[in-house]
């Protein structure tokens, strides 16, 4: 179950839905992840600034149980901080995308 969190200082508004559309299409990027399972939390408006700016900017998190390749996580960073360019217009130099990968998740009330 992968999970993507963006924060970011843009309101989202009517872009909202299109970007958790986006984000579940993106995450096929990453071998064995698909939409299915996908957990998507999306903060905007949020007080964020990046090398002391408060130009529009955003954080994307992915979370993974496993790991992924470095040619597909390179792959799935491209393709999120293209969104934000496409739906937010934030530029690529203010969007930043962090990695974490887990062995242990739980679903249910129980790990995998």
């Amino acid at each position: 179950m992968p999970c993507i969190m963006l924060k970011t200082n843009v309101k989202l508004d009517e872009t909202r839905d299109a970007i958790r559309k986006d984000f579940g299409e993106a995450i096929s990027l990453l071998p064995g992840k698909s939409e299915r399972w996908l957990c998507t939390v999306l903060e905007d408006g949020l007080d964020v600034s990046l090398a002391g700016s408060t130009s529009p900017c955003a954080m994307i998190f992915v979370d993974q149980y496993g790991s992924a390749n470095r040619d597909a996580c390179n792959r799935l960073a491209g393709r999120l901080t293209d969104i934000m360019e496409e739906r937010l217009h934030i530029p690529p130099d203010r969007v930043y995308v962090a990695f974490h990968e887990t062995g242990m998740w739980a679903w249910q009330g129980e790990l995998f």
